[in-house]
């Protein structure tokens, strides 16, 4: 993505467009196609968004039991399990990621890194060209075992299940495949014993760090100061004013966080592209 170039817009099929399925009903008898050796069976569905769409399946060889599939499918439907379009993986995450993640929940530049990171380099490499609804479980899995850093791997098994929940939800995929996912995938090897224990400096280490910085680079003192004695993210310590500080009351309010913005509708004039006003992460994170 380009400077001031707002997130992408990545081509997807109209019928994702289509929203919930509404109705169906069977348009005749199931026919012979001789050319498959099998019969099919058509069906007119009609869309939340009012769009009309006919569609044929195939089935059986033997009439009798293509009726029963044809009577199956119109049962699906009642019950709101019909499958009405098959989309490959790829085709399934350029419209999840770019027009639900993107389009609709804006998600923050970090995350938008984050997730096309592992959409990119991880899951479409190995299972793009597969047919959403053909994926089985151990496909994820040997697909989430490739990943090498825990850390990514974590956000990995997340993005896995809540992607795959939205297309079960929205009827483009039959079945769970994913709860619980990331149990079943085998850690990456570790040639030595990791402590994972969250380090923290101790009081000494911390007044130690904030004096060689001081001493050695105090251009960086104060935001140093700021993040080791309250906390602070880099981006909350850029968007700090003058009138968030109450020097009488000796108080600290965290307001606001300067950073990029995907959506160039918000991005304010005269203000570099990595300088934009953002809303705080998450609403604890607003305080004194």
């Amino acid at each position: 993505m380009k400077k001031n170039e707002p997130y992408p817009q990545m081509p997807v099929k109209e019928t994702f467009f289509y929203g919930r399925l509404i109705s169906g009903k069977s348009l005749g008898d199931v026919i012979y196609i001789k050319a498959r050796r099998k019969y099919c069976f058509r069906l007119l569905l009609v869309f939340e968004s009012g769009d009309v769409k006919m569609v044929q399946r195939a089935a059986s060889s033997n009439k009798q039991l293509a009726r029963q599939e044809r009577d199956e499918a119109l049962m699906e439907i009642a019950n709101g399990s019909f499958i009405p379009f098959s989309y490959t993986v790829k085709e399934f995450y350029d419209f999840w990621f770019y027009h639900h993640m993107l389009g609709q929940k804006r998600i923050t530049y970090n995350t938008y890194n984050a997730y096309r990171n592992i959409i990119e380099n991880y899951l479409l490499p190995k299972l793009g060209h597969k047919k959403l609804d053909a994926l089985q479980r151990r496909d994820l899995v040997k697909a989430l075992s490739g990943i090498p850093h825990p850390g990514v791997l974590r956000t990995a098994a997340g993005v896995v299940t809540a992607s795959l929940c939205y297309a079960r939800k929205h009827n483009y995929l039959s079945r769970d495949i994913y709860t619980g996912i990331s149990s079943e995938v085998k850690q990456p090897c570790q040639k030595k014993k990791v402590d994972t224990r969250q380090q923290v400096y101790t009081v000494e280490q911390a007044a130690h760090l904030l004096y060689l910085c001081k001493q050695q680079e105090p251009m960086i003192y104060l935001p140093m100061l700021l993040a080791v004695t309250a906390g602070l993210r880099i981006s909350e310590i850029t968007g700090l004013r003058y009138s968030d500080i109450d020097f009488l009351g000796k108080k600290l309010f965290v307001e606001r966080q300067l950073g990029k913005d995907l959506y160039m509708e918000k991005q304010q004039e005269n203000r570099p592209v990595l300088c934009s006003e953002l809303p705080l992460k998450t609403k604890t994170t607003k305080g004194q």
